[in-house]
């Protein structure tokens, strides 16, 4: 997947090559060619700019046109620590958590919020890997409640999730932590909305609150 950098250097080349042509055009069509051309390049950054922030979205142009997955939204799921008590040598229980997917075709922001705590991504990116499929992998900086502090400090730590099924439907994969700690993420279902909050994630996800299939 193009950085965002790459992108938008690429609508740059497109605009020099576009300028160029416009000069060759007065060949044929004297000096108001280059104006009746140049003109034109405003509207193809915008043209570009729309497409890479919504228009990419539209199903009917995936897989065929654009290869990248919409996985935007936020998606419920249960998270598995591989984390032993030293105590007890129990895991803990498996917990039910969200990762909600900011998204642009070139971009990723993926926030995962648990009951206590939540974690911002610091870098991450959608590629396709060996065997076609597509993967989110991203490194994250974890704040924990204020009150659970002393127990769970803030962490940093990265993951690497599969992207299943066009349109997704589920996203699987595991992390890892700073702390040494480790576990696997398996998101079944997915609402449009990007939720702030864990609390609001939940409410998106109530019997009563409308919903949109992953698939």
């Amino acid at each position: 997947m193009l950085s965002n950098l790459q992108a938008w250097t690429v609508v740059g080349i497109v605009g020099i090559i576009w300028l160029a042509l416009s000069i060759v055009g007065t060949v044929n069509g004297g000096p108001a060619a280059i104006l009746a051309l140049s003109d034109t390049i405003p509207l193809l950054l915008i043209v570009a700019s729309a497409f890479e922030r919504w228009a990419w979205r539209w199903q009917r142009i995936h897989p065929l046109l654009v290869g990248m997955p919409v996985v935007l939204g936020t998606w419920e799921g249960e998270l598995e620590s591989l984390w032993e008590d030293p105590h007890t040598h129990k895991h803990p229980p498996i917990n039910t958590v969200y990762l909600a997917i900011g998204q642009t075709l070139t971009t990723v922001s993926v926030r995962l919020l648990t009951d206590e705590s939540a974690s911002g991504q610091m870098a991450g990116t959608i590629a396709k890997q060996a065997s076609g499929v597509r993967a989110i992998s991203y490194t994250y900086e974890n704040t924990p409640f204020l009150g659970l502090r002393k127990a769970s400090p803030p962490h940093r730590g990265g993951a690497f999730l599969t992207i299943f099924g066009e349109p997704p439907n589920r996203i699987e994969g595991e992390y890892w932590t700073s702390r040494d700690s480790k576990g696997m993420l398996r998101m079944r279902r997915r609402v449009r909305t990007i939720a702030e909050s864990f609390r609001e994630a939940q409410a998106l996800f109530d019997k009563d609150s409308p919903q949109t299939p992953a698939s």
